[in-house]
């Protein structure tokens, strides 16, 4: 078998074999697969190790109801499945969506390439249910026609600051809340939305982000890892458009934000207090790189803080930069590191 063939399957894969439609569990020397079937065989079986060349791979979004075997059965276990249920209402909107961790934000391991993976068809959403039922689900921005867009607003004040700001209402679309104050509003790609470069980061504005594509949001009905509480809808309203006008809005809060700091730091002045906190955060990373730990982590961290960041005594006890220096150390030294992939 060549090496482009057996390259073409990869774990999660859905495929088609003889016996009806499976996934790929793990892949067996050079020529085998361990797939499990959606729905028992002919002979009952539920999973089989199968060589690569019998297999069929199912390309996302092509698989039709036919090649379900038996599709009853699809119906009666594998739509009661926790992912299908969350995940089915979010396709029949055109969205697309792919399994993500139990109770949990980050992706499945070696489930990669979501851009490409992610679907709006239901035999695969089935397919993914028989081998995650439980799991999370994901919504995919993605700039194509018909695709979504996300504005994740963490502070839930952003719709108040457009309509203070220009005198117009902000859209009301559907927006999804993760907790009290944190919110994710979803629209439709344009024309300008699918034409830009890239997504308008936190870092960019200061308080939210706005994202077009190579990004994904935990969908209605998920379980939040840290409340163990549902995603729910905050404003329940048919997905829109992204407006020009708020577009051009939002775009503007990423001039105003760099060009402010930017011109700060070039004229020799310190962080205004408000800005501190991510440029402290970014310079902790990098001494936590550079393997500082403890005491001598905070105390680089209040030498640095207290150099670049305006203070509003001149006692060294109540200074925000030592307070906020000692406070981030605290947290760093409470927990683990972590790292995660997006």
């Amino acid at each position: 078998m060549s090496v482009e063939t057996k390259t073409q399957f990869e774990i999660g894969a859905t495929v088609k074999a003889a016996d009806g439609l499976g996934v790929v569990q793990r892949l067996i020397g050079e020529d085998r697969a361990l797939v499990k079937f959606i729905g028992p065989t002919a002979d009952g079986d539920t999973e089989d190790i199968l060589l690569l060349e019998d297999l069929e791979l199912v390309e996302q979004n092509q698989a039709p109801l036919s090649t379900l075997q038996p599709p009853t059965q699809i119906t009666d276990v594998h739509r009661e499945a926790f992912f299908a249920k969350i995940a089915l209402p979010l396709v029949k909107m055109g969205l697309r969506a792919l399994p993500i961790q139990e109770i949990s934000k980050d992706p499945l391991p070696g489930f990669t390439e979501h851009q490409k993976r992610c679907s709006k068809d239901e035999n695969q959403i089935l397919a993914w249910a028989a081998q995650y039922p439980n799991s999370n689900v994901a919504v995919h921005a993605i700039q194509e026609e018909g695709g979504v867009l996300f504005v994740d607003d963490d502070k839930g004040d952003l719709r108040v600051r457009y309509e203070k700001e220009t005198g117009k209402k902000a859209p009301t679309t559907l927006t999804v809340q993760s907790r009290p104050g944190r919110e994710h509003a979803y629209f439709f790609q344009t024309e300008k939305t699918r034409a830009l470069p890239k997504n308008l980061t936190e870092k960019d504005t200061g308080s939210f982000s706005l994202r077009v594509k190579n990004y994904y949001c935990v969908g209605i009905g998920s379980i939040h890892p840290v409340t163990r509480l549902p995603y729910t809808v905050s404003v329940d309203a048919p997905i829109v458009q992204m407006p020009d006008e708020y577009l051009e809005w939002l775009m503007k809060q990423k001039s105003e934000t760099t060009s402010t700091q930017g011109s700060a730091l070039q004229d020799g002045q310190k962080y205004p207090h408000g800005q501190i906190h991510n440029a402290m955060v970014s310079q902790a990373r990098k001494l936590l790189s550079a393997d500082f730990r403890g005491d001598k982590l905070e105390n680089e961290l209040i030498e640095w803080s207290t150099s670049t960041a305006r203070r509003r005594s001149t006692k060294r006890k109540s200074s925000p930069a030592l307070k906020a220096s000692r406070a981030f150390t605290a947290r760093k030294q409470q927990r683990p590191r972590m790292i995660t992939s997006r």
